[in-house]
């Protein structure tokens, strides 16, 4: 048991196997809905480290989550092996589609990833309509600002956890990744991290499909409220949240009907750009390394060989997997260039190609793109692609899926069933990059040699299949398709 001292009080935490967890920490308060978030109050005896703090109120309900749901969710986790030392920090933000998920979850568990000498810390946030929609009287992205003040807080207390608040690298995964490309955008976090990694980023801007704005959230805002009753801000304020419950759902984008396949283009609440708090891109610090990635089969989570993600359970799949959807879905993702995707896609099944067409157009095509962009204003930029196929992900068919590289990441990777030893040294020399990126900016292989800086003359990839390799990058002709200007 070790106990620290922080701005608020004692906080107790455990140890297990060399590393020291402090969970649940408030590292804000909420005085109402809608607000942005205030200091946390100090505490009279010592902070029980031991267990997660209240999850954010979630869209759909997570089974495997073992923590409440509650609107007072602002509380962080720390994982540290050594308190007195002066390690880099790494802030993850967890994904979820900025509906669901928690940091409690065991997927993103920091304790074996701090065993690289990095101090793990992970964050909750207001999820959804709370977190996201816009109302004229108080504004929106009022998650971005819990962000910020988590940051804040790990500036001023993380030396008591043995951290270092001169070296904080921000990492997230999905919609965790668009938080990290966020936070890059918002004057308010400058100087609270000095790296950053994008992890499968799927809410950037698309090039056919209607892109997240301020007015689009506007536009769901006013008919969320609709639904709701009133417009009136004290009386939203005022609303039991049991009662705001059901429209959470209705206005989540995951669309359960039977002729439609979900992607992350259709999820409604997600940071913008109001030149208030977020601004665009080319306002990102030039300085901050970045590094991008993608597997190279995301969508095989969201369209699965034996089910539908966000859809009702279907007796036979090609109901959906099916020629006619691959043309709704090329004309879809593609616009006016769909006639020329359906030909490079010709010799795939149906569900094939709408995994290769989603995972292009959705996680692909908008990640070189940001990566073009944040390398042609000078941001030293890294890219990798996750390739490796473990057994039970070979054996399931979903291959190398959105999500299957955090337990790669976290150090989750155990031979058994599910992995080999091909993947437990992947994971170690993924560990090995991301902690050589933690400590001076540069990603590495475990020999020691830098991951290839990319520019827009010379771009290259690192891959990550059975080993970590760097090659050069291409852009393959379904990308090509789909952005005929990308790249150049």
């Amino acid at each position: 048991m070790v106990i620290r001292t922080i701005e608020q009080g004692l906080v107790k935490g455990k140890e297990n196997d060399g590393v020291h967890s402090f969970l649940g920490i408030p590292y804000a308060k909420l005085t109402a809905r809608w607000e942005p978030p205030e200091a946390p109050e100090a505490w009279e005896g010592v902070h029980d480290g031991s267990k997660f703090g209240n999850a954010a109120i979630q869209t759909v309900k997570n089974v495997e989550m073992e923590v409440e749901e509650c609107e007072d969710c602002l509380n962080l986790n720390v994982w540290s092996v050594d308190v007195d030392a002066n390690q880099p920090v790494m802030v993850w933000i967890h994904g979820g589609g900025f509906i669901n998920w928690s940091s409690s979850m065991d997927e993103w568990n920091g304790a074996e990833l701090s065993k690289n000498k990095v101090v793990v810390v992970s964050i909750n946030y207001r999820l959804g309509p709370l977190g996201f929609a816009y109302h004229p009287e108080a504004g929106c992205n009022f998650a971005v600002l819990d962000w910020v003040f988590a940051l804040t807080w790990v500036s001023r207390n993380i030396k008591q956890f043995g951290g270092n608040p001169d070296n904080v690298t921000i990492f997230g995964q999905s919609a965790g990744a668009t938080a990290v490309r966020t936070l890059l955008c918002t004057p308010s976090a400058n100087g609270l991290f000095h790296k950053a990694i994008l992890l499968s980023a799927g809410f950037d801007d698309f090039t056919h499909v209607e892109s997240p704005s301020l007015d689009r959230v506007k536009h769901y805002s006013d008919k969320f409220f609709d639904h709701l009753g009133t417009h009136d801000l004290a009386a939203l304020r005022q609303l039991p949240i049991d009662d705001m419950k059901n429209e959470f759902k209705l206005f989540s984008g995951i669309r359960p009907q039977i002729d439609q396949l979900y992607t992350p283009a259709n999820l409604i609440w997600c940071p913008v750009q109001d030149n208030k708090i977020v601004y665009s891109i080319e306002s990102c610090p030039k300085h901050i390394p970045v590094i991008f990635g993608y597997t190279d089969n995301e969508a095989r989570f969201f369209i699965r060989p034996h089910g539908v993600y966000g859809q009702p359970k279907i007796e036979d799949v090609s109901m959906l997997y099916n020629t006619k959807t691959l043309s709704a879905t090329a004309t879809l993702l593609g616009g006016q260039n769909a006639s020329q995707i359906v030909r490079q896609l010709a010799d795939l099944t149906p569900y094939e190609a709408l995994d290769q067409l989603f995972t292009a157009a959705i996680w692909k095509e908008p990640a070189l793109k940001s990566f073009y962009t944040f390398a042609s204003l000078g941001i030293p930029s890294y890219m990798y692609c996750f390739a490796r196929v473990s057994p039970a992900s070979q054996a399931s068919g979903e291959l190398a899926y959105h999500c299957c590289d955090l337990p790669y990441l976290f150090g989750h990777v155990e031979t058994g069933e599910k992995y080999d030893d091909t993947d437990t040294q992947l994971s170690k020399a993924i560990q090995y990059a991301v902690v050589a990126f933690t400590y001076t900016g540069i990603p590495r292989f475990t020999n020691d040699e830098p991951w290839p800086k990319v520019d827009c003359t010379h771009p290259r990839i690192t891959m990550l299949t059975d080993v970590a390799e760097d090659e050069k990058l291409t852009i393959s002709p379904l990308i090509q398709c789909i952005n005929p200007a990308i790249g150049l």
